[in-house]
């Protein structure tokens, strides 16, 4: 959360700015890492959601080339606020999952939602879920300490 409060502040032309070579993440439909992440191994994978994306989701680089249908996303850029409201809607899926999740369970094997041939436990998903999170945070954390100390 500090990623986002700390976005909050920043100066809203930082939308959507480049800095040293990389999108900064306070852009809106940037700042709520996860979505994909989130839906592909805890809703695609775990759930089995035929359909788990977001609209305002941000699909990997190959997912239309993979042949996957691009309109369940938008293309219209969603306010701060509303990715907000959605990113807290995945961290509860994934609370309430955590609340619930047995031994049995994390030991289960499930289809790997990007190749199916080969499988993944519950607990591998959400280890893949977890690193995401924290190098999405990484990230955030750092575009925000160089922005800041370039407005210091």
């Amino acid at each position: 959360m500090e990623g986002h409060a700390r976005a909050r502040r920043g100066d809203a032309g930082w939308q959507g700015r480049r800095f040293g070579g990389r999108r900064v993440v306070v852009r809106a439909d940037a700042a709520a890492p996860g979505h994909g992440t989130t839906d592909t191994w805890l809703g695609r994978a775990i759930l089995e959601i035929e359909q788990p994306y977001h609209p305002i989701g941000q699909p990997n680089v190959e997912y239309e080339t993979d042949g996957n249908d691009m309109s369940v996303f938008t293309t219209v850029t969603p306010s701060y606020a509303v990715v907000l409201e959605v990113r807290a809607g995945r961290v509860a899926m994934v609370r309430d999952f955590l609340a619930t999740v047995t031994s049995d369970d994390l030991a289960a094997t499930l289809k790997n939602p990007w190749a199916p041939k080969y499988p993944e436990t519950t607990l591998s998903c959400l280890h893949t879920i977890l690193e995401e999170e924290w190098e999405h945070h990484r990230y955030a954390v750092r575009d925000l300490d160089a922005i800041e100390a370039e407005h210091a």
